[in-house]
């Protein structure tokens, strides 16, 4: 697939940054926003740098001794007083360094991830390519299953695009659950179509992981799944409503598939009401030119096909239509325009999670209700 051709000014994103104006622009975030001070998170960043220098001295010392006591022992010799003397003279001395160093170290890589200048960068890199920049989003409203998955929602640095269609590229973050304190991150795109289509779920093989299987933030009836062809299912397993596979192969035909195939193989696809959305493991608001690059040309190349999409209609929702899984049901994209309506009927706007097996916990109760329960009920009445 060519890639699209596109012109990315991304110049702010490693260029000479002027740190008053940005201290100005953060201070103004802080009141919009309610972020946190840069110097606080200076100050955090020093304090840590110190404690990781005092552990690392305090691990370096013992690790030290315990050789030389090792070495002594093993050539069975001692030091003079005097040499002991003058190497623990010199620990102290040696300790200081180490925490200075590090302390040192840890304040320059603040630096280069210093929030006050990666939101300055951001916000001039999005306006550089008319976009706009929006450094938090408590609870940003979007259909899909990474923005109605968890608690203690937030999106980050997001940069929007209006026209000639709506487009958000940003960082989600939440709690799996409110039993969880770790935070799960996600860079997401958000494609706003120009109709609302079926539910569809690409999930993408290359990030699955071994240890946790599918990305995918809920799981999904493995009886919605259809195969696609050629060697797309290499890269790609694709879900959709039942009685819309059909729907489904119009939408990704193999000239769109190949597109993803090129362009997304390592996000997650979701096509939720009139949004397409697309999710990866990796955060996507970067200070990386080659990444922003990838990304906005990845956007272009959708946008060429979106056009396509946008005359599929749903044969459920014309007058007298056939029900779903009829035989005489036909691809609602081959009927004329004035006869069908936008919009999708119920059955294709979600696709079905797959549901809890009861059957093997009722007869794992069955069981130890006959076996275990006798047992209990004697050992109440007897007591033993």
């Amino acid at each position: 697939m060519e890639r699209a051709t596109i012109h990315v000014d991304a110049s702010a994103l490693d260029g000479p940054v002027d740190r008053q104006a940005a201290i100005d622009y953060e201070e103004a975030l802080s009141e919009s926003f309610g972020l946190e001070s840069a110097r606080r998170d200076l100050a955090d960043a020093v304090l840590r740098g110190v404690l990781l220098g005092i552990a690392i001295a305090g691990a370096g010392f013992g690790l030290f001794t315990l050789a030389v006591m090792h070495v002594l022992v093993f050539v069975q010799r001692s030091l003079e007083p005097t040499g002991v003397g003058a190497v623990q003279a010199w620990y102290p001395l040696l300790g200081v360094l180490i925490v200075v160093v590090v302390a040192v170290l840890r304040v320059r890589h603040w630096r280069r991830h210093d929030p006050t200048t990666r939101r300055y960068r951001l916000d001039r890199f999005a306006r550089d390519n008319g976009w706009t920049y929006t450094p938090v989003i408590r609870s940003l409203v979007r259909p899909g299953m990474m923005f109605e998955t968890g608690t203690t929602r937030s999106t980050f640095d997001v940069i929007r695009r209006e026209h000639p269609r709506h487009v958000e590229i940003g960082d989600h973050e939440y709690h799996p659950s409110p039993f969880r304190k770790e935070l799960v991150r996600r860079g997401y795109i958000g494609i706003r179509l120009d109709v609302a289509l079926p539910h569809i779920v690409l999930d993408a093989v290359a990030n699955d992981s071994r240890g946790e299987g599918s990305s995918l933030r809920f799981r999904v009836d493995p009886a919605q799944r259809l195969s696609l062809e050629g060697d797309f299912d290499r890269f790609f397993t694709l879900y959709c409503p039942s009685g819309y596979e059909r729907d489904a192969l119009y939408l990704f035909a193999p000239d769109i598939m190949q597109r993803f195939v090129d362009a997304a193989a390592d996000f997650d696809v979701e096509i939720v009401d009139d949004w397409l959305m697309l999710s990866s493991r990796g955060k996507v608001a970067t200070l990386d030119r080659e990444r922003w690059r990838s990304l906005l040309e990845l956007v272009a190349a959708l946008e060429e096909k979106l056009v396509q999409w946008a005359r599929w209609r749903d044969e459920q929702l014309l007058d007298g239509a056939a029900p779903t899984g009829s035989s005489k049901r036909r691809i609602a994209p081959l009927l004329s325009s004035d006869r069908a309506r936008s919009g999708v009927a119920a059955p294709g706007r979600r696709l079905r999670h797959r549901r809890f097996r009861w059957a093997p916990l009722t007869a794992f109760l069955i069981v130890m209700a006959v076996f275990v329960g006798p047992y209990l009920v004697a050992s109440a009445l007897f007591g033993g």
